[in-house]
C-alpha cells in the first residue's frame, strides 16, 4: 500500500494538470476562432466531445512514452507531431476557404459604426439566384428581413443545404482543435521525456574489493 501511494499521487498530478492544459488550448482555440466563423448548432458538444478526446489522448502518450527515448525515437515521435502539424495545417486552409465563402456579416455595412455578426449563409436555390441577382449575400438577406426570416422560409437557400455548410464548420473545427493539440501533446511530452531523463543522475557502481592473490593471507588476518 505504501508503494501504491506514489503512484497514485503522480497519476492524480497527471490528471490535473492534463485537464488544466485542455482547458486553456481549447480557451485559446476559442479566442482565436470565435472570429472566424458564428455560433452554430452543435459547435458546443463538438468542443467537449473534442476536449475529452485530446485529453484520452495525452493520458494515452504519458503512458506510451514513459521512459527515455533514444534517438530513433525521438525522430519518431518528432515525425509524428510534424503530421500532425502539417495536416492541422491543411484543415486550416479549408475551414478559412469555407469561412470566406459561406460566412457573411448583418447587418450590412452602410454607415461606420455599425455592430455586424457573422451568420453561415448556404448555396442558392433557383429562386434564390433570381432574388440576389446583382447584390451581395448580406444585402439579399437584408433586403428579405434579416437571418432569421431568410433562414426560417427559405428565401435564398434550403434548410437542408444550410445544415450541411453547418456540418462542414462542426467538422473542420474538431479536426482542427483535434490535430493541433495532438501535435503539441506529442512533441511537448517528448521533449519532456527526452530532457528529464538526460538530468537523472546514474548511480555509482562500488568498485570491487580487491582480492588476494591464492597462497597469500587476507590483508588484516592475523599473522
Amino acid at each position: 500500500m505504501a508503494r501504491s501511494t506514489p503512484y497514485f499521487a503522480e497519476l492524480s498530478a497527471v490528471l490535473v494538470s492534463a485537464a488544466a492544459v485542455v482547458t486553456t488550448l481549447f480557451g485559446l482555440f476559442n479566442s482565436v476562432l470565435k472570429d472566424l466563423m458564428p455560433v452554430v448548432e452543435g459547435a458546443t458538444q463538438a468542443v467537449n466531445v473534442v476536449a475529452f478526446g485530446t485529453l484520452v489522448v495525452l493520458l494515452a502518450l504519458v503512458l506510451v512514452i514513459r521512459s527515455r527515448l533514444s534517438k530513433t525515437s525521438q525522430y519518431l515521435w518528432a515525425g509524428v507531431g510534424v503530421a500532425c502539424l502539417v495536416a492541422a495545417m491543411f484543415v486550416y486552409l479549408k475551414f478559412s476557404d469555407l469561412v470566406r465563402d459561406r460566412v457573411y456579416y448583418y447587418p450590412p455595412a452602410t454607415a461606420p459604426g455599425i455592430e455586424q455578426k457573422p451568420f453561415v449563409s448556404a448555396p442558392y436555390h433557383e429562386a434564390g439566384k433570381k432574388r440576389a441577382e446583382g447584390m451581395d449575400v448580406a444585402t439579399a438577406v437584408s433586403q428579405y428581413g434579416g437571418p432569421a426570416m431568410v433562414d426560417g422560409r427559405e428565401v435564398l437557400w434550403s434548410e437542408e443545404a444550410q445544415s450541411r455548410v453547418i456540418g462542414l464548420f462542426v467538422r473542420y473545427y474538431m479536426a482542427l482543435t483535434f490535430l493541433m493539440t495532438t501535435a503539441l501533446f506529442v512533441v511537448a511530452i517528448a521533449v519532456w521525456r527526452s530532457l528529464g531523463s538526460t538530468g537523472r543522475k546514474r548511480k555509482p557502481v562500488a568498485a570491487d574489493k580487491p582480492r588476494s592473490p591464492p597462497g597469500e593471507p587476507l590483508s588484516g588476518s592475523a599473522g
